[in-house]
């Protein structure tokens, strides 16, 4: 059946494939991104351009 979908749609397989590992690639990074504990992360990352010297010890002093 998945053979006579693609002969009529004219997709190829490498087309699907590539396809269904940029969705499964994409709802990841969803996933990731909203995680718990992430939020506090991203926050910190926000206000560091209005920082003079970053509070977190995650980031590194570039100078």
């Amino acid at each position: 059946m998945f053979k006579y979908i693609l002969a009529e749609t004219g997709a190829s397989q490498g087309g699907v494939i590539s396809l269904l590992i940029f969705f499964a690639l994409f709802v990841f990074m969803l996933f990731w991104i909203f995680r718990k504990g992430s939020k506090e992360k991203y926050d910190a990352i926000a206000k560091m351009p209005l920082e003079a010297e970053p509070q977190s010890p995650n980031f590194r002093n570039r100078s």
